[in-house]
């Protein structure tokens, strides 16, 4: 019913020399072209494997928290609780860097958020026994990069098209979520047995989107 009244008494503001066809050939063209860019799947790919470190530990939670931590069903919230702050970490940060910092800067500096409590998870894990403050302390750190990458890389793939900024926005969105459900429902089955595993599948998701960055950096370059 809200579609049919939106329909037929909602009127359209946007400008008619602005409004994009709904025609399947002109949608399709608009994915074809969005998809065959480079720059497009080498920024998707930041946020898309970035979000897996998340993304990993919330479908491996059980065998993560229970069998590796010896934690209780009603102990969940030590996981999940640091990584909602993580994630409000982050807003805080963007909102003292806004307007200071470059997009660049902004992304390298996610990523050491990324990295650095990946390469001290490996460490830790290959070196001692897992405990709360060493196995959950560094997602902390780690959720507040990935947050703080992901609304730069998005306004960067909107760029990409201008005129048809929610079909680009889709589209990332399209692949961030393919990745979650490979994430979910494969990756971190295999991988929740061990936190060593865990630590090397969050420093690898890492590397991923950190070359994605990189590569996208390069084609930059090359337009130069």
């Amino acid at each position: 019913m809200l579609t049919v009244w939106s329909f037929v008494a909602l009127p359209e503001s946007h400008p008619k020399s602005k409004r994009q066809s709904l025609h399947p050939v002109a949608l399709a063209k608009s994915y074809f072209e969005i998809l065959r860019s480079p720059t497009f799947w080498a920024l998707a790919a930041i946020p898309a494997f970035s979000f897996q470190i998340f993304m990993q530990y919330i479908g491996a939670a059980h065998p993560f928290l229970a069998g590796q931590l010896g934690l209780h069903e009603t102990q969940f919230g030590y996981l999940f609780i640091p990584l909602v702050v993580g994630f409000m970490l982050s807003s805080f940060i963007s909102g003292r860097t806004a307007g200071r910092w470059s997009n660049t800067k902004t992304i390298w500096v996610a990523h050491l958020l990324m990295i650095a409590p990946a390469v001290f998870s490996v460490i830790w894990h290959m070196l001692s026994t897992p405990n709360i403050v060493a196995s959950i302390g560094p997602l902390f750190i780690a959720t507040a990069g990935i947050a703080m990458a992901a609304p730069i890389t998005q306004v960067l793939i909107m760029e990409l098209m201008p005129a048809r900024r929610g079909l680009a926005a889709s589209c990332q969105a399209f692949t961030q979520l393919i990745g979650s459900a490979i994430t979910l429902g494969v990756v971190s089955i295999a991988i929740s047995g061990s936190t060593l595993n865990l630590a090397f599948g969050h420093l690898g998701w890492t590397l991923l989107s950190l070359g994605g960055w990189i590569v996208y950096l390069a084609i930059q370059r090359g337009r130069r």
